[in-house]
């Protein structure tokens, strides 16, 4: 099954946000394989997914921040077709 390789080590998760400039790139990796093989609205539920495990060690602020960060990042792919680095 196509989701089973989706599957995102929580410490991926943790390191990318508090700021990790790798784990962040795998987290976008992550979302971007979402969208192409689930769709532009279960990729956002999944960005909420990898939020919610972040609650647990982030202050509110840094989760609003993180959140929009990764929406942002499906909003500009859904747009674009890319990253914001010009990557597909």
């Amino acid at each position: 099954m196509l989701s089973d390789y989706l599957i995102l080590p929580k410490d991926v998760i943790n390191s990318a946000a508090k700021g990790n400039t790798y784990a962040k790139t795998a987290v976008k990796e992550h979302l971007r394989k979402w969208m192409e093989a689930h769709g532009k609205d279960h990729a956002r539920i999944e960005a909420q997914h990898i939020i919610i495990h972040s609650i647990s060690f982030l202050k509110r602020e840094e989760i609003v921040r993180y959140e929009k960060e990764l929406l942002n990042f499906i909003e500009d792919y859904i747009i674009t077709g890319t990253t914001q680095n010009g990557e597909t």
